[in-house]
């Protein structure tokens, strides 16, 4: 897989760039992409068994599973922040559940 130097983020501040490896197109459940304004992209798939999150030079965080990664521009104070604000509400996102048993979010 591709991995992006470290350091390497997305030079428009806020944009939060991301990345996503699949090791093959079996890990993909489902791709929408509609052509109406307004209309969103959803791409699904299947990261797999988690091996490692890290959080590289506090600017990139990237989530490893076994069919994958998913790197995302992200700053260390932005996370810490939203988890504070998670915690201090008592609040804990929760995952939906896929009608074959696999979350998602």
């Amino acid at each position: 897989m591709h991995h992006r130097e470290r350091g390497e983020t997305s030079s428009r501040a806020g944009l939060h760039g991301f990345t996503l490896e699949l090791t093959s197109r079996e890990h993909i459940k489902l791709v929408s992409m509609p052509s109406g304004p307004g209309d969103h992209l959803l791409i699904q798939g299947y990261l797999g068994e988690l091996e490692e999150i890290t959080l590289t030079e506090g600017v990139l965080l990237e989530i490893r599973g076994s069919h994958g990664m998913l790197s995302i521009d992200l700053l260390e104070e932005e996370l810490e922040a939203f988890l504070a604000t998670c915690r201090g509400n008592n609040h804990r996102p929760e995952a939906q559940q896929e009608p074959d048993g696999g979350a998602y979010t």
